[in-house]
């Protein structure tokens, strides 16, 4: 877990860590499902099948579970980083980072390669819980509570902000199992119910009309761009309110990489998006953030940004001049 230093809040889903599987088997859990990883992690989560049920009086995981409607419910910035510092041992790789982002609208984060964007929006779920050495100060609130603390409960944070990496990694199953494989961890059994998830979840990554009559195939048998929207619906089956996105279209053709960019423009959810893709932030975003060697240069409407940048190295890296 992140060494955290600074004052922290209450805990986010610290009901869900009373009762249940211990706190490793939960973070297990996230690891191989909830946080919708590499299909290496497929393994992990199988070993933890037994303890699937998850936290006792817990609605097992959909598209319509509980901490979904309350990130709905929630007013105010969806997101809120105020002064974070993150360090990987002595490397200091984010400095003093305050960002509010609104809920339901898409924000892309730009920069140059090692500038800190990916490792910011890692922190948004808790992804960089387990790398040796790495320490958290300041403060970090999903729909108004701190996500770091002693009592916060991952599993719980990561139903809440799925991810989806940049190369498509669906697991070895078929379509209709990898869309399955959250809800499964997290309880849900009946078929018809399941039913309904999937595809509640394909056609939101817009995929149903593709792969309806092909459920039981191979999701490794699909083109890169449907297979990547297979991750997505993935993470939307458990009900996220907020969807994380590193370099998701970077692997992907330009046909691919259009339906992507035009089922995020479409997304009735909140959206933090990483890109190198200076076209692809105008196209798709509401705000921007721009990240320089591990600060936030500037943040504001993506239009402003674009074309009447208020920082020198923000109008700079967009023109081309480094980066």
């Amino acid at each position: 877990m992140v060494a955290q230093s600074g004052p922290i809040g209450e805990a986010l889903g610290a009901a869900g860590a009373a009762a249940g599987p211990s706190r490793d088997a939960r973070e297990g859990l996230a690891l191989a499902g909830l946080a919708v990883g590499g299909a290496e992690a497929d393994a992990a989560g199988e070993a933890k099948a037994s303890a699937a049920n998850g936290p006792k009086g817990q609605a097992p995981g959909g598209l319509d579970g509980p901490l979904a409607a309350e990130g709905a419910a929630f007013e105010g910035p969806i997101i809120e980083a105020v002064d974070v510092d993150f360090y990987y041992g002595a490397f200091h790789a984010l400095k003093g980072v305050s960002l509010a982002v609104k809920a339901h609208e898409v924000t892309a984060l730009i920069g140059p390669s090692g500038c800190g964007k990916s490792t910011f929006l890692k922190l948004l779920n808790r992804m960089n819980d387990f790398v040796p050495g790495a320490r958290l100060s300041g403060e970090i609130k999903v729909a108004g509570r701190s996500i770091y603390g002693p009592d916060s409960d991952p599993v719980s944070i990561r139903r809440l902000v799925g991810m989806v990496f940049q190369r498509p990694n669906p697991f070895p199953k078929s379509i209709y199992d990898n869309i399955c494989y959250g809800p499964r961890l997290t309880g849900a059994r009946k078929k018809a119910d399941l039913d309904v998830l999937v595809e509640k979840a394909l056609r939101a990554a817009a995929l149903w009309d593709d792969v309806k009559d092909k459920l039981a195939k191979s999701a490794l048998e699909l083109s890169g761009g449907q297979q990547q929207r297979v991750c997505i619906a993935r993470a939307l089956a458990l009900s996220p309110e907020i969807l994380l996105m590193d370099e998701p279209t970077s692997a992907l053709d330009p046909i691919a990489t259009a339906k992507v960019e035009e089922w995020i423009k479409g997304a009735n959810l909140s959206i933090v998006i990483v890109t190198h893709n200076m076209q692809q932030a105008a196209r798709v975003s509401d705000h921007t953030a721009f990240f320089y060697m591990g600060e936030l240069v500037e943040f504001g409407p993506t239009m402003e940004i674009f074309t009447r940048p208020r920082e020198l190295r923000t109008e700079n890296y967009i023109t081309g001049r480094f980066g």
